[in-house]
Order: structure tokens, then C-alpha cells, then sequence
């Protein structure tokens, strides 16, 4: 009984209430083996290692993908989208003059 006692504490202590990988927080932690579908502002920031007003310089510049889409008011990028960007060079995106 109190190695579970120990074990439940430690777990609470690491973030992790149960068995199904919840977090104490409420969110479940993001593993590393499955990939991300979804990239947020952050998630750019720190691949390109900028602040978010710079990546937003760097979208109103097309220096980089515009998000593909809007979801819950926030812009997230689809990650095969920057991806195949990051593997063209990051080629700056030309906007349509009208």
C-alpha cells in the first residue's frame, strides 16, 4: 500500500495523475512518436528560433506561409505544409499583385 502511496505522489509530482497519461493539469502529455499535425505561432517560433511578432514580420512579408487555415481564431499551419517549405530552401512567397 505505500509503494502505490509513493508511486501516486511521484506521478503527481511528474505531471502524470493516472494510468492513461493525464496530466494533473487536465492536458495529456504530447508524445515525441507521434507526429504533429497541427503548428501553432509557438511551435514556428521556436523551430525558427524568432519572437512572434517577428514570424508575424515574417507572414505579412511571405517570407514565410501564410496558416492554411483558421481554427478557434488562432492560425495553425498544417506541419507537412512548413515542411515541404523547409525542404524547397524556404523560398520567399510572392503575393498576388492586383
Amino acid at each position: 500500500m505505500d509503494a502505490q502511496i509513493g508511486t501516486h505522489q511521484a506521478a503527481k509530482r511528474s505531471g502524470v495523475s493516472n494510468e492513461n497519461g493525464h496530466s494533473s493539469k487536465g492536458k495529456a502529455p504530447i508524445s515525441s512518436a507521434v507526429p504533429r499535425l497541427l503548428l501553432w505561432k509557438n511551435d514556428l517560433c521556436a523551430m525558427l528560433g524568432v519572437k512572434i511578432r517577428t514570424l508575424e514580420r515574417m507572414i505579412s512579408a511571405g517570407e514565410i506561409p501564410p496558416p492554411n487555415r483558421q481554427l478557434r481564431g488562432r492560425p495553425p499551419w498544417i506541419a507537412t505544409s512548413i515542411q515541404e517549405w523547409v525542404d524547397r530552401g524556404c523560398p520567399v512567397i510572392l503575393k498576388n499583385s492586383a
